[in-house]
């Protein structure tokens, strides 16, 4: 997840709470959470599913529980990040603001210093 600030970052955490409740209830996604210490999540989230409290499910999920999923970073973190912690991605997407002439020259410095990392494409410790 990425954002223009610490602010933005935590809104959007927030956001996938929802996501999180909606989809951590269905247990075809529960060996997943189990991967990430999030079983007992899920098997919460099902429950109240089964019950029709919604709202409860969203309150269930905590920020932590997203950041345990997630990586964040901010805009400019963001060519550092791919060097360290995503050394095996060949593609990203970037869905920085480019609405003003200063975020449009933020955003082509971010791309530029993206385009600039050096990565081998598989994840470190299984190179060849």
């Amino acid at each position: 997840m990425v954002g223009d600030d610490d602010g933005e970052i935590e809104r959007k955490i927030d956001g996938m709470r929802r996501a999180l409740s909606f989809y951590g209830s269905t247990r075809t996604y529960h060996k997943v959470l189990e991967l990430h210490g999030l079983e007992e999540l899920g098997m919460k989230l099902h429950a109240l599913s089964l019950q029709g409290k919604w709202q409860e499910m969203h309150d269930t999920v905590k920020p932590d529980h997203i950041l345990e999923l997630a990586d964040t970073c901010t805009w400019d973190q963001l060519p550092e990040f791919l060097a360290t912690r995503r050394e095996y991605a060949t593609r990203t997407g970037l869905g920085i603001r480019r609405e003003t002439a200063g975020q449009q020259e933020r955003a082509n410095e971010v791309l530029k210093r993206v385009q600039a990392v050096d990565n081998p494409g598989v994840p470190r410790g299984l190179e060849i």
